[in-house]
C-alpha cells in the first residue's frame, strides 16, 4: 500500500560492492532498475537472489524493505529493516523505515518507541516525522501526530507521503478545503500516489464537488477496474446528484464482496431513502447499526430509525 512507502528514491545509487563481474552487484542494480519503472515485486525478487548469494548486504535488506512497504508486506518489511539496524546500528534512516513498517503491521506501541527514536536521532528527516506521526496517528494520538507531520512538512515541504498524511489529518480536523490543498499537490507531485488520489475524490465530494469527484474516481477506476474505494467514492457521487439506481448497483456490488463494509452498508441505506424505498432503507440502517462496536456518533441515523420504524408503524395500522 503506497500510504507507507518512505520514499528513498536512490536505490540504484547505494552501492552494492563488487566487481562489474559481481552476480551479486549486478542483480541489485536490476533491483534498483525494477524499483525506479514502479514495480518493487520485481525489485525484491532480485533483492532475493542478492541476499542469497550476500545475505550481509546492508543495503539490500534495507531496499527489501522498502520494496516490501510498497507492497504491502509489513511484517517482512520490518524483519528487513531489523536486519539493518543489526549490521549496521549507524543506519537511523533504518529507523524511520522500521517506524512505518511497524505501523503497518498494526504494531503500535513499537512503532511509537521506534518513531521517537529516529526523530531524535535523526531530527533533519522529514520522513522520519512523517512515520512517527502515522504511528501517533494510527493510536488516537491526533494533536501530536498534527505536530509530527507539521515538523515533517517543514523538512520536506515537496515530499509526496508527507503532503498526503497532512491531508488526511487536516480531513480528520474537519478541514475539508485545508485537506484538499495537500491531496491536489500531492498528486501534482506524484501522480502514482494511490492514497492521495483516493483522498482527494473523497474530499471532493464531502465538499459538495460532486461532478469532479466521480471524475477523480473514475480515473482511478480507469487503471484499477477492482478498487473498491473509488467504487464507493463513485456511488457516493452519484447518489448525491439523483443517480440513486446507478449508486446502489455499486454498492450492491461492494456489499457482495464484503457484506461488513460498513460505508457501503449506510450508503445503500442513504440510496434506498432518497428514492423513497423505506423498507429497504430501514433494513440497511438496521443492519449498519448491528455490526458497530461502538454506535458513538450515531444519533442522526439511530434518528432515522426511529422515524422509519414510526412510519412503518402506522402503515400497518
Amino acid at each position: 500500500m503506497v500510504l507507507f512507502n518512505i520514499l528513498l528514491p536512490l536505490l540504484v545509487l547505494l552501492s552494492c560492492g563488487g566487481g562489474g563481474d559481481d552476480p551479486a552487484r549486478e542483480l541489485f542494480l536490476l533491483a534498483g532498475e525494477a524499483y525506479r519503472r514502479g514495480d518493487p515485486g520485481a525489485s525484491a525478487g532480485y533483492l532475493t537472489e542478492v541476499l542469497r548469494l550476500d545475505p550481509g548486504n546492508v543495503n539490500a535488506w534495507f531496499n527489501m524493505g522498502t520494496a516490501s512497504m510498497d507492497l504491502g508486506l509489513y511484517p517482512e518489511a520490518v524483519e528487513a529493516y531489523r536486519r539493518v539496524i543489526e549490521l549496521d546500528s549507524t543506519r537511523v534512516d533504518a529507523l524511520t523505515g522500521l517506524t512505518g513498517a511497524l505501523t503497518g503491521a498494526g504494531r503500535y506501541e513499537e512503532a511509537l518507541h521506534t518513531g521517537e527514536l529516529a526523530v531524535h536521532l535523526n531530527p533533519t528527516d522529514g520522513m522520519a516525522f512523517n512515520n512517527y506521526g502515522m504511528a501517533l496517528m494510527e493510536t488516537g494520538r491526533f494533536s501530536e501526530a498534527a505536530s509530527s507531520f507539521n515538523t515533517a512538512l517543514r523538512r520536506a515541504p515537496d515530499n509526496p507521503s508527507i503532503l498526503y498524511n497532512c491531508g488526511r489529518i487536516a480531513l480528520m480536523s474537519g478541514n475539508a478545503p485545508g485537506a484538499l490543498s495537500f491531496f491536489d499537490r500531492a498528486v501534482s507531485l506524484a501522480p502514482e500516489h494511490l492514497g492521495a488520489r483516493l483522498e482527494r475524490a473523497r474530499t471532493l465530494g464531502i465538499l459538495g464537488l460532486d461532478s469532479k469527484a466521480e471524475e477523480a474516481a473514475l480515473a482511478i477506476l480507469a487503471s484499477d477496474p477492482g478498487n473498491t474505494d473509488a467504487m464507493g467514492i463513485l456511488a457516493l457521487a452519484c447518489s448525491a446528484v439523483g443517480r440513486q439506481e446507478e449508486a446502489i448497483e455499486l454498492l450492491t456490488e461492494l456489499l457482495t464482496e464484503n457484506p461488513e463494509d460498513l460505508r457501503s452498508l449506510l450508503g445503500i441505506a442513504e440510496c434506498h431513502y432518497r428514492r423513497g424505498d423505506t423498507y429497504q432503507a430501514l433494513e440497511h440502517y438496521r443492519s449498519f447499526m448491528t455490526r458497530l462496536e461502538d454506535t458513538t456518533g450515531t444519533g442522526a441515523v439511530r434518528t432515522r430509525i426511529s422515524e422509519l420504524e414510526e412510519l412503518h408503524g402506522n402503515l400497518s395500522r
